[in-house]
């Protein structure tokens, strides 16, 4: 082994992580996004995308204990999505789950979504349904103070964090500099409100074509 890659080992985590994007279709056109909201590529091969998952799974089982698997759209939970997509959820992360339990591997099954629905019924039932079958699995969410919300779709953020507030593992928050301009200069009681109730992770920006 060589000394550098001695060294880097001693500080990697037991745990991977890995996204998943099953289509792009979404009811939010945030800023700093690349992705194409209006296009529902992918809806139906989400059972498809098991195969590729494990495959996945199986390598990083090699050399790590638990699997930190982030599944997102698009929007997951858009009131528009229809409901036979949450039973195509439920069966791929079963699915993975049993791929991954049959390696002795732990997968932690995050589902990323944006908070902006009303059918908060069936998200329940998703992750009730899911941990009846032993899995692990929450929300993850985000918060970007420009270029994410408008003032109706802001209010419907801030009350599914009340409904889910025993659901949400972590809220995101990106680095763009238009969030980093407002955190330096204006009022940020909504955050303040977040990251007394939440854990906040800060995530980098990587630029697309719309950068600037």
């Amino acid at each position: 082994m060589k000394f550098v890659d001695h060294i880097l080992s001693t500080k990697r985590s037991e745990r991977a992580e890995f996204f998943i994007n099953l289509f792009e279709y979404c009811n939010l056109s945030c800023a700093f996004c690349w992705q194409d909201h209006d296009d529902k590529t992918g809806f139906d091969t989400i059972r498809e995308k098991v195969r590729t998952v494990n495959a996945k799974v199986s390598n990083l089982a090699k050399v790590n204990e638990t699997i930190d698997l982030n599944i997102m759209g698009g929007e997951l939970f858009f009131d528009e999505i229809p409901d036979k997509l949450f039973e195509d959820y439920y069966y791929f992360a079963v699915e993975i789950n049993n791929h991954a339990l049959s390696l002795g591997v732990a997968v932690n099954f995050n589902w990323v979504t944006n908070l902006v629905f009303h059918k908060t019924s069936r998200v329940f039932e998703l992750l009730k349904s899911l941990r009846s079958e032993g899995l692990y699995t929450y929300l993850t969410s985000s918060y970007d103070p420009k270029g994410r919300f408008n003032t109706k779709t802001k209010k419907i953020f801030f009350e599914n964090l009340n409904t889910f507030k025993n659901e949400i593992k972590i809220i995101s928050v990106v680095l763009t500099k238009p969030n980093v301009n407002f955190f330096l200069t204006s009022d940020i009681s909504d955050f303040r409100f977040l990251y007394s109730n939440f854990k906040i992770y800060f995530d980098f920006y990587s630029p697309e074509k719309n950068h600037k």
